[in-house]
Parts: structure tokens; sequence; C-alpha cells
């Protein structure tokens, strides 16, 4: 049992939003005890025999958070101090034994209502610091208009720990009223009894399983109903958010419109007298740009873009967890994400490490069922995920790449269109009326009518206007494919289109090593632990694409486009 406490205690810190320690405060560590345990989940370091140290070879880092510690003194102690005195400890290095610093909780820890939230975005995009203040009482100043109306603790660790609570909050919230509606939702309905079904599918019931695994079917269903619930939750926000980029495009385009109308008007026709600018256009374009504003106001108000990318990681991580578990690997998608990627995507680290049970669990069970149930298991996931995730990437890479051209084909000839329209044709209009028209003895009346039109000296307002807004609306077109990245998802689909077809040819050849081409295997019989790496490696490619899209997407926010 000694052997067995530092890997408990550690997977205790590894797996704790909050750690609560019973310490005496003395810093005096030894082996694996207490002190080492609080300052593992304060400065990521691994007690001393903690057995996993060797296979995370850059550290804990990512796994730090608060502890609340509760003063438990030794009898024996001379200066025992006052038992049950409570402290909150987050952390930080700026002492060299790495036991964090003492904050007030009442100050930080409340939860962000949405218009702080707001604020505080808006304050980033102003280009504002976070607000970094000491703690009460020191003098600080108050935070900016701007800036989040929350003292911070100036320590990332529990910036970041805060902000995972509050996602996970605010999930919780959206599934509990997703979940309360569900019968006004077929569409949902229809995804938790296929959440049922696949349970079902990987737990046959109590008499096909050893005695160990069978509380596991209860764990395995909930997880994979919360995946769809979070599907769920994903896709009128996906709708949502890509409405109102749409939107946001069309009111820049019609705001363009306005405004050169308004400096620009077509019914001017009399040179000698002074143009009619109608002021109705400048309200117009002013009041477009108002729509544009309030548009930008609403989608980081309500966090479209946030929520929808932070659900779908969610899904991601819990449909790879759903086939790790079924193939009995013993590995664990929390630890699948990069290090960069980890502290970008720690709420879904947290919400994977509370929802599923232990990886070895899983490998437990998997391992004391017979050979028949294990192929059985292999080819299920297969059959739901490998094969599905290959058709799933190779259709969206088409629609990538037909969505990328289609842009960049209407764009580039809207835009060829509305600059031969502003430079050839008056050129040519001053060719013919200048030299070929009188070389030709054509009409004068005709001639000095087109130069009236088209004459580069005094062309028609019709004329500017008709091909800068062709230049502007390709434009357009054009910035939608960039901001949208089709081109660089289309590769990535491409990618991982190629990784799982080859890894569903791997996994066929495991299962079945007769069905290869000669020469043939000396050995026929199924190979279930290279099945079984099959499926580790093409889970860990999924979750690190999947963290890869999330950066990709966050990188191009919905804003207003004042470049344009």
């Amino acid at each position: 049992m000694a052997a067995k406490g530092p890997k408990y205690r550690g997977y205790i810190v590894r797996h704790c939003h909050t750690l609560l320690a019973l310490w005496d405060g003395d810093v005096e560590a030894r082996p694996s005890g207490t002190v080492e345990v609080v300052r593992f989940q304060l400065g990521g370091i691994a007690p001393s025999y903690y057995p996993w140290t060797a296979l995370t070879p850059l550290g804990f880092d990512a796994d730090r958070g608060p502890v609340v510690w509760l003063r438990a003194p030794r009898a024996a102690a001379a200066d025992a101090g006052p038992a049950g005195e409570r402290r909150v400890l987050v952390p930080t290095q700026a002492n060299g034994y790495y036991f964090g610093e003492r904050v007030d909780v009442r100050a930080v820890a409340r939860g962000l209502t949405p218009w702080e939230r707001f604020r505080g975005r808006c304050g980033a995009a102003w280009g504002g610091r976070e607000h970094a203040a000491p703690l009460p009482g020191t003098g600080a100043r108050p935070p900016g208009p701007w800036e989040p109306p929350v003292l911070r603790t100036d320590c990332p660790e529990y910036d970041q720990f805060y902000a995972a609570c509050q996602m996970i909050e605010d999930f919780n919230v959206e599934a509990a009223a997703l979940y309360a509606g569900r019968g006004a939702d077929q569409v949902y309905t229809d995804r938790l009894e296929q959440a049922d079904r696949d349970t079902a599918a990987v737990f046959p019931g109590p008499s096909g399983l050893p005695a160990a695994g069978r509380p596991l079917a209860e764990s395995f269903r909930r997880f994979v109903r919360v995946r769809q619930t979070a599907d769920r939750l994903c896709d009128p926000l996906a709708a949502r958010h890509d409405r109102a980029g749409l939107w946001l495009l069309a009111l820049l385009f019609f705001a363009l419109c306005a405004f050169h109308l308004y400096a620009h008007p077509p019914w001017h026709f009399d040179r000698a007298a002074p143009a009619h600018h109608w002021w109705p256009l400048l309200a117009a374009f002013a009041a477009l740009w108002v729509g544009l504003i309030l548009l930008v106001i609403v989608v980081w108000y309500y966090r479209l873009d946030v929520r929808r990318h932070d659900y779908r990681a969610l899904a991601e991580a819990l449909r790879v967890r759903q086939m790790y578990a079924a193939a009995g690997l013993s590995w664990s998608v929390a630890d699948t994400y990069l290090g960069q990627l980890r502290t970008e995507l720690v709420w879904v680290r947290r919400a994977l490490l509370h929802l599923c049970p232990p990886a070895d669990f899983w490998a437990v069970q998997f391992n004391a069922l017979n050979k028949d149930a294990k192929l059985a298991r292999i080819g299920w996931v297969e059959q739901n995920w490998v094969a599905g995730q290959a058709d799933y990437h190779r259709r969206r890479r088409d629609e990538m790449h037909e969505a990328a051209g289609w842009g960049r084909r209407r764009g580039l000839i809207l835009a060829v269109a509305g600059l031969l329209g502003l430079t050839l044709v008056p050129f040519l209009a001053l060719v013919w009326v200048e030299f070929r028209g009188p070389a030709a003895g054509a009409d004068p009346a005709w001639t000095d009518g087109l130069a009236q039109v088209f004459h580069p000296a005094h062309p028609l307002n019709g004329l500017l206007l008709t091909g800068t807004m062709l230049v502007v609306l390709g434009g357009l077109f054009v910035a939608r494919c960039d901001r949208q990245g089709y081109e660089q998802l289309a590769k990535q689909y491409d990618q991982m289109y190629v990784i799982f077809r080859g890894g569903g040819r791997e996994l066929a050849a495991a299962m079945d090593p007769g069905s290869l081409p000669p020469p043939h295997p000396t050995s026929t019989r199924p190979d279930v632990a290279r099945a079984q790496w099959v499926i580790e490696e093409l889970g860990r490619e999924a979750v690190q694409e999947n963290a890869q899209w999330l950066l990709l997407v966050r990188s191009k926010p919905l804003e207003l486009p004042l470049g344009a």
C-alpha cells in the first residue's frame, strides 16, 4: 500500500479542481507526504515517489490549481497555532518553495456576469492589459471602465482555473436547460437514444461482462450522453455564428454602396452645375455602421464564437474517449493534448478528468473479456468511428475546396470586371473620341455623347459607382474565404482523411491478417494489441487536429471590418 500511496495522491492532485489540504504548515518535506502533495498542486513539482514523472518530461505546470488549506497542527508541535484556520493559496513562483500566495476569496472567487465578460473582451480588443491588483487594502487602483471588474492575483494558473470553472458552469446551465426541454427537440432526443444504443453495443448486458466491468456501463453511457449534448448545443451556435459572419459582410457592402451613392450621385448629369449630394444616403451609411457595431456586440455579448468552439472541442474529446473506452485503452485523452494546447483547452481537460473513470479501469475491464468480445469491440470502433471519420473528413475536404474555389472565382471575376470597367472602358472611349472616331468619319453627335459618358476626364458617376462596387464585392468574397480559412481547413481535413484512411487499412490488417496481399504474414490470427495501438494513434491525431482547428478559428474572431 505504501507504493500505491504516491500514485493515488498524485492522481487526486491531477484530477481535482481545488485541493483541500489538512496541513500543519510545516514546509519540511517528507517523501510523498502532505507537503509534497501541496507543492505538486501549487508548483507542479511531482512528489518524490510519483510513478509517472518519467512519462511527463515537460512537467506538470499545466495541471496546477488552488489549494484550500485548513490548518491542522500536530498535537506534539511546540507552536501548534489555531486549528481549523482557513487559507486559500493560488499557484505562483514568487518564492523558491512554490507554495503559492494567499488570496482573499471574497474578492476573486465569484462568477462573472455576461456584461462583465463583455467588458473584459472589449478591453482586450482595445489593447488594454488585464487588471492585476494586489490584495485588498494595499491602495491598488480600481479597474478601468473596460477592464474586468474583479481583482486579479497576477497569476495565470489561477486565472485559468477561474475561467475553467466559469466555462463548466455555463455548459452545465445550458445542458440542463436543453435536457429539460428534450421532449420538444426531436434531434436531441434521437441523439440521446443513440447514446443508449452505443452503450448497449459496447456493454451488451451483465451476462456478457465480468463482474469488474459492469459498473463501467453507466459511466460510459453518462459521458456519451454529455458528448451528444455538447454536439447539440454547438449546432445552433454554429448556425448563428455563420449567419452573423454573412450579415457582417452584407452590411459592410451596403454601407459602402450608400457612401458611394452619396459621394458620386449617379443622377447628376449636368457637370456645369454642382453635384447634389442626397443626405439620407449619408444617414444610411451611418445607420449601417451602427448595425455592424450592434452585430459584433451581440456576438461578443452572447459569446457565440467562444461557446461554439469550446463545445465542439469537448464533443470531439469525448468522442475519442468513447472509442478509447470501447477499445480498452489505458491512455488518458486529457494527456493527449500537446503542452502548448493544454492551457487553451484547460476546461475541456478538466471536464474529461471528472466525467470519465480512470483510463486504467477500461483496460482492466477489456482484458477480462474473452477473445470474441474483444474482436467485437474493435470491430464496433472501426465501423462507428474510423470508417465514419475517414468519410467525414473526405466530405469536409471537398466542401472546403468547393467553398474556397467558389468564393475566390467569383471574387476575382467581379474584381476584374470592376477594374476593366474603371480602366479599360474609359481608355477605349478616349482612343475612339480622340483618334479612331474622327478618322473613321463617325457621327460627331454620337462621339460627343460617348465622350460625355465614358471619357476619363469627366466619366459618368454611374460608371465609377458600378466599377468601384464590383471591386469591393469581389474583395469581400475573397476576404470571406480568408476569414473562414477555407483553404487551411481543406488541407487539415485532407491530412486527417489520409490518416484515417491509412488507419482503417492498418486496423483491418490487424484484425484480419489473411486479407493482406501477398506475401501473406506468417500469422493469420487477429492481433488485438496492434489494433489497440492503431486506435490509440488515431485518437491522438484526432484530438491534436481538433485543438489546432480551435486555435485556427479563434485566431480569426468576428470583429468590425475596419480594414475594409
